[in-house]
């Protein structure tokens, strides 16, 4: 599960995008968005061909074929009316095979913290929120929510319950922390490694990573809402046809307010589709519909595609 992994690459500093308008490889007409077949368990080719002005794909990275190793992940929250939750908080666990490595800088930003005996790091920077992160017994535990709410993080990080070795799609949660109720959970073990990501930036008035979007495969029946990245109120919202889960993040920097936006749904009931940047709801919900599926070979001629393992 790449919750985490995720959840950063949208929280990195990106630039103001304008109104949605037309990318520089959309050249068919509007009936272009229509998907291409594909199999169960294949990826599907979308080009964002409706992206906000000013904004280009700058880089895609594709990976096929790899078993993914077993992950688990969850989302708790506090309510705040039917089926929206304040607060959120998102735990992923992972089987890295060894640590990750920590920058100088990273240490230097971060505080250490003890968890059920545990030493882990934990930090709150405006972008990537209050993050709680520790390695043991071959899992990579990370626990993230809003700025300013490290007791939150530290409070769920403490209630993971993590499974004997190898196994990280067992993992369970101790309860929940009082006024925080469970939004979701999923383990997963040894299914295809079918994803890619695109990203795209910004021209010299739209400076910065102004959006990027992510397609996974998984398994019948995911939660789409786990993957994506927001604390505030998550709502729904029809998008292609589908309910999908907008999931918002603000902070500021410097006196700026930085409203961040993600929009997830299943375009399929094993494939995942994530698209989220500085930028309006709508204008994220512009390029959702304006997604045109193509063949592979067709996606690959006016992409920049990174092949990876």
């Amino acid at each position: 599960m790449r919750l985490l992994a995720l959840g950063v690459a949208l929280a990195l500093p990106l630039g103001a995008c304008g109104d949605a308008g037309t990318s520089s490889t959309e050249t068919a007409t509007a009936t272009s968005t229509t998907t291409v077949p594909a199999a169960k368990g294949e990826l599907i080719f979308f080009n964002p061909i409706r992206l906000p002005s000013g904004v280009t794909v700058n880089r895609v990275t594709l990976q096929r074929g790899k078993p993914e190793p077993p992950s688990w992940s969850a989302k708790l929250g506090r309510r705040n009316g039917d089926d929206k939750f304040r607060d959120v908080v998102a735990v992923s666990v992972t089987q890295p095979g060894k640590p990750r490595e920590i920058s100088p800088s990273e240490e230097k930003a971060s505080r250490r913290v003890d968890v059920n005996g545990q030493r882990a790091l934990a930090s709150d920077t405006p972008f990537a929120g209050a993050t709680v992160s520790w390695y043991q017994d071959g899992y990579e535990v990370g626990v993230t929510g809003k700025r300013g709410a490290g007791d939150d993080v530290l409070a769920v990080a403490r209630r993971v319950k993590l499974a004997e070795a190898g196994h990280a799609e067992k993992t369970r949660l101790n309860g929940t922390p009082p006024g925080m109720e469970l939004i979701g959970e999923w383990g997963t073990t040894g299914y295809p490694r079918n994803r890619y990501s695109i990203s795209a930036v910004g021209d010299e008035a739209h400076r910065g990573i102004a959006l990027h979007m992510e397609v996974n495969v998984f398994p019948d029946g995911f939660p789409a809402h786990l993957l994506g990245f927001g604390s505030e109120s998550e709502t729904t919202r029809q998008v292609r046809g589908h309910d999908a889960y907008v999931s918002h993040h603000s902070t500021e920097v410097g006196g700026r307010k930085i409203e961040q936006v993600t929009l997830t749904w299943a375009e399929r009931p094993d494939l995942v589709v994530t698209i989220g940047g500085v930028m309006s709801e709508d204008d994220a919900v512009a390029v959702a519909e304006g997604l045109r599926g193509e063949t592979e070979q067709e996606w690959r001629s006016h992409l920049p595609v990174e092949d990876r393992e």
